[in-house]
């Protein structure tokens, strides 16, 4: 239990999420390991590794230099970056990030848009929809 505390055992889950190697990260996590930002960002390739590294492991979803869901956009992990948002992760804060690129927050509020179309269902927009058109024709 020792062995697996501290920098080692960070490291050891972010190569076995690095290598794909969910069997080693489910086990990693299951004696204790805490994700670093790192490990996250690295996960683009499963959601469920994403869930457990958020809701066991400690991952936070708008931290780091280049932030998550920054990174899943700018690498084109559509799937990922949606699911990290379905986890909480911050549209503001990704959108004001500093070096987030202009192309990068296109592509963010792109999945974001996507995100919520599948997310919500059709009568609920088309309400807000109907409730915005006043809005909208006092901004036109």
């Amino acid at each position: 239990r020792k062995v697996l505390e501290g920098f080692i055992a960070k490291e050891a889950l972010n190569h076995a999420v690095d290598r794909q190697n969910r069997a080693v990260v489910y086990w990693l996590v299951r004696q204790g390991v805490r994700a670093d930002d790192d490990a996250l960002s690295r996960a683009h390739w499963d959601v469920d590794v994403i869930s457990l590294l958020v809701r066991e492991a400690g991952a936070h979803v708008d931290r780091g230099w280049r932030q998550p869901l920054v990174r899943f956009v700018g690498g084109g992990h559509d799937t990922a970056a949606q699911h990290l948002i379905q986890l909480g992760a911050s549209v503001d804060r990704a959108l004001t990030h500093l070096p987030t690129t202009a192309r990068d927050k296109q592509r963010i509020l792109s999945v974001y848009h996507d995100y919520l179309n599948r997310s919500v269902p059709t009568h609920a927009m088309r309400h807000i929809n109907t409730s915005l058109n006043p809005l909208r024709t006092l901004s036109a």
